[in-house]
């Protein structure tokens, strides 16, 4: 593994800082990011309620939420979503941990009396639920950040470098077939990304 010293790291950055395609590419990322990590954030809350409310849908969460992070169905999606895929698959499971956590360390005295005086569900939810799973909630999010920001980055740097390294690679003549267009020969003709092939198409 090769990486740049910092005064190259320093020095590509000044030269990058003053064009517009690099704040557009960090702005790009970013909000998909955060896009990411919002919809792990509501979905861990809502499978983690759903999971402390009844047993058999947390039997069949948990499995899966120890194999989502390795789920290969990450090499067919499009480099636009990508960054928005590995965050959501990342910060779920955390999520998901903190709010069963919160729910489970919830003073069980409290929620006798609640049902002993029969409080209606609001009340328990802002009184009693709440409060009790508001601390590991924000730690889970606050330990999910880190590992949201840093894969979805590292997951955007590594498809951008694929990217440059098929386009350099590539021929330079395009396919001869008239439905392959200019802008998408390579992608029809080399990585095989538009099946069924048209007749005539240079693809195998």
């Amino acid at each position: 593994l090769f990486l740049a010293t910092p005064i190259q790291t320093l020095q590509a950055l000044a030269q990058l800082a003053p064009t517009a395609g690099f704040w557009q590419r960090i702005v790009f990322s970013a909000l998909r990011i955060l896009a990411g990590f919002l919809l792990a954030v509501v979905g861990g809350l809502v499978l983690g309620a759903l999971g402390a409310r009844w047993r058999w849908v947390r039997i069949f969460i948990e499995p899966a939420m120890q194999l989502i992070r390795a789920i290969l169905a990450l090499l067919w999606v499009r480099s636009a979503n990508l960054s928005v895929v590995v965050s959501f698959t990342h910060v779920l499971p955390v999520v998901y941990a903190g709010v069963q956590g919160g729910i489970a360390d919830t003073d069980s005295q409290l929620l006798e009396m609640a049902h002993v005086y029969r409080l209606p569900l609001i009340t328990r939810l802002r009184y009693i639920w709440l409060p009790g799973i508001f601390p590991s909630f924000c730690e889970s999010c606050i330990a999910a950040m880190g590992m949201c920001w840093k894969s979805g980055v590292s997951r955007s740097s590594a498809c951008r470098t694929i990217r440059s390294a098929t386009r350099s690679t590539a021929p330079k003549s395009p396919c001869p077939h008239p439905m392959c267009s200019p802008g998408r020969w390579s992608s029809c003709c080399f990585r095989r990304c538009c099946p069924p092939w048209p007749p005539g198409c240079c693809g195998p």
